[in-house]
């Protein structure tokens, strides 16, 4: 059972959230705790559960470890044999997967120590490890690292020491633009992947990552026996939502995450992540993030802040539009640089001079598709910004001789 395959027992448009996805989210709210009342209702409830959906959703919303910690737990006879078993090796898989990627995690914080370079460990096997105690209870299949923007060429020669390629083998003049334009740096080893980060989203999302403070506030887990820095919780939850935003918040998984941080966190301040959110115009993305939680997984919001959300009418149009297509099994195709991308990101900006500023730079703003198509030498570094509108206007102009 895979995100790829055909999904079975599909319910019709607009026909509302199925028993099966109300179970799968059922699963997610439980935490990995196991079966519980509400499990228990929808599961004996009037309508019957299309199982085979549920195991379909829970693959394709990326919530596999929590699902699997709900059916292991489930009266015997509830879920059917062959249902249990392929959510026990959709786990097992993950699990695997997950360990190796830890493992692959302390190896580079231990070389990036003995290099004198300070990196923070941004979702991952940390923060699986701090949600739930254990890093096997969420997908993920890279590392990824914020690392100062001072160190960042020290960061790239110590992964290549150690056996790391560039993943888009730009030249000199690419990197130089697709850091100025970008907010990560890919670097693999064979099927090992570290995302090199100095923000959490493009420059053409125009919202910036105060590294510095990350760096001052940040936090300290023990993970396998290694201390390993973590973004402060009120920086986190931020962080989370505008990931979850520019990805289009596709799966229950980062719903999930923001959920359970909320709820482990009783004393997060909320005055600190909504005055860090409101001075970078993302008071809509934090809001959707919370919004999905409690729609979703009912998490409990302080009232003032609730009630505030409840005030935004676009976001109420967003969180009922974002759950229903998530509950469909199928969120729509948010490829970078198309049209319903950049409409979901203008949607998610409360601010006018935000959703200008995105206009303007994805206009002008190359990218790394930009920098794949050519490889300019350092001096003509600054062609890569025609090349782009260039590229842009072949994509979105009428052509009358096609056809």
């Amino acid at each position: 059972m895979t995100p790829a395959a055909t999904a079975p027992g599909r319910a019709e448009p607009g026909a509302g959230p199925s028993p099966a996805f109300d179970l799968v989210r059922a699963g997610a709210a439980a935490a990995g705790t196991g079966w519980n009342p509400q499990l228990e209702d929808i599961a004996r409830g009037a309508d019957p559960i299309d199982w085979e959906r549920a195991g379909f959703l829970a693959a394709r919303l990326r919530v596999v470890p929590l699902w699997w910690a709900a059916v292991r737990a489930a009266p015997p006879g509830l879920v059917p044999e062959t249902v249990r078993t392929s959510v026990r090796l959709d786990f097992e898989a993950g699990a695997v997967r997950s360990l190796q990627v830890t493992g692959a995690l302390l190896e580079v914080l231990e070389f990036f120590e003995s290099r004198g370079i300070e990196a923070i460990a941004y979702k991952g096997a940390v923060l699986a490890h701090r949600l739930y105690g254990n890093v096997t209870m969420r997908q993920f299949k890279d590392n990824d690292l914020f690392v100062r923007p001072a160190d960042l060429d020290a960061a790239r020669m110590a992964l290549t020491d150690l056996g790391y390629g560039d993943l888009h083998r730009a030249s000199p003049a690419g990197r130089m633009v697709m850091r100025r334009a970008g907010h990560e740096l890919t670097m693999t080893r064979q099927d090992d992947v570290v995302e090199l980060h100095w923000g959490v989203a493009p420059r053409q999302f125009a919202f910036a990552t105060d590294v510095a403070g990350l760096f001052s506030r940040a936090r300290r887990a023990d993970l396998d026996g290694r201390p390993v820095r973590y973004p402060a919780p009120e920086d986190e939850l931020l962080l989370m939502c505008v990931h979850g935003a520019k990805d289009g918040w596709k799966w229950l998984d980062n719903v999930a995450a923001v959920g359970r941080l909320v709820n482990i966190s009783p004393d997060l301040d909320w005055a600190a992540v909504v005055a860090s959110a409101e001075s970078r115009g993302a008071t809509r993305m934090l809001f959707l993030g919370l919004a999905l939680a409690t729609d979703l997984l009912a998490v409990t919001l302080p009232g003032p802040l609730t009630d505030r959300m409840r005030r935004d009418s676009r976001l109420t149009k967003l969180r009922a539009s974002t759950a229903a297509v998530m509950a469909e099994g199928a969120p729509v195709d948010l490829s970078p640089g198309g049209l319903r991308q950049a409409r979901f990101h203008l949607a998610v900006r409360e601010r006018a001079r935000d959703r200008l500023e995105y206009c303007w730079r994805g206009a002008l703003t190359p990218n790394v598709r930009d920098c794949q198509v050519v490889a300019l030498p350092r001096p003509l570094g600054a062609l890569y910004y025609p090349l782009h509108v260039g590229r842009l206007i072949a994509r979105y102009s009428p052509r009358p001789w096609a056809g």
